[in-house]
């Protein structure tokens, strides 16, 4: 009896540690499987070969890493037609141009990839081809694939842009040259795809003239004085230079204002007129408003009187002068200020000079819209 419960005993802990074995092989389950084949969506010239390679890709879970183990594979193409494939070592041929769909089988387990097959490229041509371009300006280059079956291609995007002299011009991916703000010459622009080479040659000139700027803008100005107007060129290398005495100025209305090649407006009667300066096909343009005339001076006569006896008068004149050249007598005008700056010798009224006392260079002062004049006495006054 006691010997059969020892052997019912064993067997309990025995059957125990199997399922504790099938537990431990349960809980290491690696989950997800996959097959990827590499180098995946590869191109490759007619008549070359590609050893490919399948690995297992195995997740033990989120974050954590993958595992690959290099497969043991059969290998297919799709188009036997465009590349074929050792079914046991996974060596491509390629065939002729086209799209084929590689495919490694293992077990249960499948990958796939593209494998594109393009002719022998035999040369690169970049385009434009000999361009001269202004300081600080950019030109997009294209670089086209010439291959050995006739055929072309735009390899602008794919291709190794290069400038052999990038204080001239520099180039970025994608064939966009931009010339040097500072340096003039030449450069050779290159396109390498595959160790094919294309090249063109580009030169860097002047900086052209990008626009013009006329100032002072939209001026007022009294008939008669003159106007100096100003022209600013902006260059393709953004600097800004004085060209006042290069462009071709213009006015409108010459009945209103005239400009010289300075750009100097002489205004000639009241209203307005375009003034425009014109330089290599640039051009800006103000408007310029001539109104009325202005006194610009005014001027008493005699400026001396000489002697006045005591308890005479003496008549003073004051003329008034207009931007345009006109002239006013403005003596008796209402608007002009006479004054004496000795009233005890002597007083003025409307120019009118009346000696009280004697005394010595006595000033009579004549103000008229803003502007005067003196006139003076140069002897004793005396009976």
């Amino acid at each position: 009896m006691r010997c059969r419960v020892a052997m019912l005993a064993a067997l309990f802990m025995l059957v125990a540690g199997i399922d504790s074995v099938r537990a431990t092989v349960a809980v290491k389950v690696i989950g997800p499987m996959r097959v990827e084949v590499i180098p995946a969506n590869l191109t490759i010239v007619i008549g070359d070969t590609q050893p490919m390679q399948a690995f297992l890709e195995s997740f033990r879970g989120f974050q954590q890493p993958q595992q690959h183990r290099l497969l043991t594979a059969t290998w297919t193409s799709s188009n036997p037609g465009v590349a074929t494939i050792n079914s046991s070592t996974g060596l491509v041929t390629a065939v002729a141009k086209g799209v084929t769909l590689i495919r490694a089988q293992s077990g249960p387990f499948r990958g796939t990839t593209l494998l594109t097959v393009t002719p022998k490229l035999n040369s690169i041509t970049v385009t434009p081809a000999g361009q001269t371009i202004p300081q600080g300006t950019t030109l997009q280059f294209t670089a086209t694939g010439n291959y050995a079956d006739a055929s072309t291609a735009d390899l602008t995007g794919q291709v190794t842009w290069a400038s052999t002299d990038q204080t001239i011009a520099t180039i970025v991916p994608g064939g966009m040259a931009t010339a040097s703000s500072n340096n003039t010459g030449g450069a050779f622009i290159q396109a390498t795809y595959n160790s094919v080479m294309g090249q063109t040659d580009l030169t860097v000139g002047p900086a052209a003239l990008v626009s013009i700027s006329v100032t002072p803008k939209n001026p007022s100005v009294a008939k008669g004085n003159p106007q100096q107007f100003t022209a600013t060129g902006t260059y393709t290398n953004s600097a800004q230079i004085d060209i006042t005495t290069s462009v071709t100025w213009g006015s409108s209305d010459m009945t209103k204002a005239t400009i010289s090649n300075t750009g100097v407006a002489s205004t000639l009667a009241e209203g307005q007129t375009t003034i425009s300066a014109t330089l290599s096909g640039k051009t800006d343009s103000t408007v310029l408003t001539i109104g009325p005339a202005v006194v610009n001076q005014v001027q008493v006569s005699p400026h001396s009187a000489g002697t006045i006896p005591l308890g005479n008068t003496y008549q003073f004149m004051a003329t008034a002068y207009y931007t345009d050249g006109s002239t006013l007598d403005v003596t008796s005008n209402g608007g002009t200020t006479w004054s004496s700056n000795n009233q005890g010798v002597a007083t003025v009224s409307a120019g009118l000079v009346t000696s009280h006392s004697q005394g010595n260079n006595v000033q009579i002062t004549a103000s008229y819209s803003g502007f005067s004049d003196v006139g003076t006495t140069t002897r004793p006054y005396g009976a």
